[in-house]
């Protein structure tokens, strides 16, 4: 009978054993993601426009300004203008921040110790730059006006585009 016994706790202790975790983290929620970049333009009169780029958590704040600039000059040629004049320019860095769980990892030895080590959790947060143009736009050049298809150009260029993001 010792003997059925010592058989029945042994394999109670290698069932709890297994059922403890194996180093396995639970997974980790996926941080939430910005919404996908906003490609606005509306139109306030004919001749008048906002312009809105909205990047994405790897887009630096300069690649927005000029891509907000491309869109502008986009926006311009394709109202039938050649230049326009920034009338007012917003650019501000949105974000994201959320927590996330930690995880406690047990395991229980044949000797009846137990070993609990902790791991995870925390703050993390995202941002991203947004950058808003209100412009008015020229058939002429008139003074501090910018050439869209000159601008339009250039920009692709420097970017190596093959269209307006």
């Amino acid at each position: 009978m010792k003997i059925f016994r010592c058989l029945v706790c042994i394999a109670g202790l290698l069932l709890c054993a297994s059922c403890a975790s194996h180093g396995h983290a639970p997974s980790q929620p996926k941080p939430p993601e910005p919404p996908e970049p906003t490609k606005g333009v509306s139109s306030y009169a004919p001749d008048k426009f906002r312009v809105i780029y909205d990047g994405t958590r790897w887009t630096k704040p300069q690649r927005a300004t000029d891509f907000a600039m491309l869109r502008a000059a986009d926006t311009t040629l394709q109202h039938g203008y050649s230049y326009f004049i920034v009338l007012n320019e917003s650019d501000a860095m949105h974000s994201r921040s959320w927590s996330t769980p930690g995880s406690a990892h047990s395991q229980t030895f044949a000797n009846g110790s137990v070993v609990t080590s902790y791991s995870g959790g925390g703050e993390n947060s995202i941002s991203w730059p947004y950058v808003t143009l209100t412009i008015q736009t020229f058939t002429n050049n008139v003074g501090g006006s910018l050439d869209a298809a000159w601008l339009k150009q250039s920009l692709f260029k420097q970017y190596n585009l093959d269209s307006t993001p």
